[in-house]
């Protein structure tokens, strides 16, 4: 396993609770993570917000964050983290813009760390002396063959396509920031005003550890993302339409909020990357196109990495999406049968963008004719 954020962490646990309880005594785990401890970079966001992404006609994407959310609320159960007050899964209130109603939907709000931690206890208690954690020990991608050498399957969880620079996963830098004011102790009637986790334009939070988080910013960029006024302001007036009422009565300042900023990586269509990546040296020759036959226009026809598979291309939704990926993830690994649907499998295929410049290629190429 390459990555110890809460993709990487979930993998772990799916892997090693499913291996037990196939009865695959002898296999062995080991994760590799470069920073010292587990939840760093996009994971050490302090607070995520899950909740479904609804559509008028449920859509794969629907789809697929409904299940993930569900299969989140679920491993919460098991890890107990809801009692022991790292996520709050209590429901959300969505309010579109205009809308004179809030609907209640499914999610709520989750502590990164207190997930990823969890879930490297779990894997610990059916692994025991089987399970090795490496920390600060960065995977270069000339290591990967070692690795292949060494493991049966190595999957990388480590946000960026860095490992896999010509695999043709599409992953976009996506910086962003989020805001919070401090409560003072006596003041914990805010939790009466914001009981739950709020989505819409943005997000807000209810009172979590003496905060009231809320935002988040976007940008393209995979520059060093750092805490500024300017996102400030813009979350504040985020805020503002979002929950006018709670606004008035937090009255948020930009020199006075707390803010984390950071990057994540998503995908051109906002689904993750779950399955073996395709495997460009058996094809890429002499153009930087892609070298596939004419013929080729199935998922299942793309040439793969054997041994690797990924989890990647969470974006901003990688609490919602993390469990569910894992577990496909193990399944494919340990060699049992797929937990995802067909159409969805497609749709979260690492391939999905080589077979579709493939297809507008060919299609081009038939005009010129």
């Amino acid at each position: 396993m390459i990555g110890a954020g809460v993709a990487g962490a979930c993998v772990l646990r799916a892997v090693a609770r499913t291996s037990h309880a196939l009865g695959f005594a002898d296999l062995r785990l080991s994760l590799f993570e470069r920073a010292p401890g587990p939840a760093a970079s996009a994971s050490a966001v302090p607070v995520a917000v899950v909740h479904p992404m609804t559509s008028r006609d449920h859509n794969l994407a629907s789809q697929f964050f409904l299940e993930g959310v569900t299969t989140l609320t679920r491993w919460l159960d098991d890890l107990q983290g809801c009692q022991q007050g790292w996520a709050d899964m209590s429901g959300v209130d969505h309010r579109e813009p205009h809308a004179e109603q809030t609907e209640r939907q499914p999610g709520g709000w989750v502590l990164p760390i207190g997930l990823a931690q969890a879930c490297l206890r779990d894997a610990h208690a059916h692994m025991a002396d089987r399970l090795q954690l490496h920390f600060n020990c960065a995977i270069l991608p000339v290591d990967l063959s070692v690795l292949l050498q060494t493991y049966d399957a190595v999957v990388i969880c480590a946000a960026t396509d860095r490992l896999l620079p010509d695999a043709g996963l599409a992953l976009q830098p996506l910086s962003g920031q989020v805001s919070w004011v401090s409560v003072a102790k006596g003041q914990d009637a805010i939790h009466s005003q914001i009981p739950r986790v709020v989505s819409g334009e943005g997000f807000l939070t209810p009172l979590i550890s003496g905060r009231v988080q809320f935002g988040a910013t976007f940008h393209r960029s995979d520059s060093p993302p750092l805490v500024s006024l300017a996102d400030h302001q813009r979350n504040i007036a985020q805020l503002r339409r979002l929950a006018p009422e709670v606004d008035q009565r937090l009255a948020p300042k930009p020199e006075r909020c707390g803010g984390w900023a950071g990057t994540r990586y998503a995908t051109r269509d906002r689904l993750p990357h779950i399955g073996q990546p395709v495997c460009p040296t058996v094809y890429k020759g002499k153009t930087d196109r892609w070298q596939l036959a004419p013929s080729v226009s199935q998922l299942h026809q793309l040439p793969r990495h054997d041994g690797i598979y990924v989890l990647l291309g969470l974006g901003a939704r990688g609490l919602s999406t993390a469990a569910l990926g894992a577990e496909a993830i193990a399944a494919e690994v340990l060699g049992i049968p797929p937990i995802l649907a067909p159409r969805i499998c497609r749709a979260v295929d690492p391939g999905r963008f080589v077979l579709r410049e493939h297809a507008r290629v060919n299609a081009c190429l038939k005009r010129v004719d």
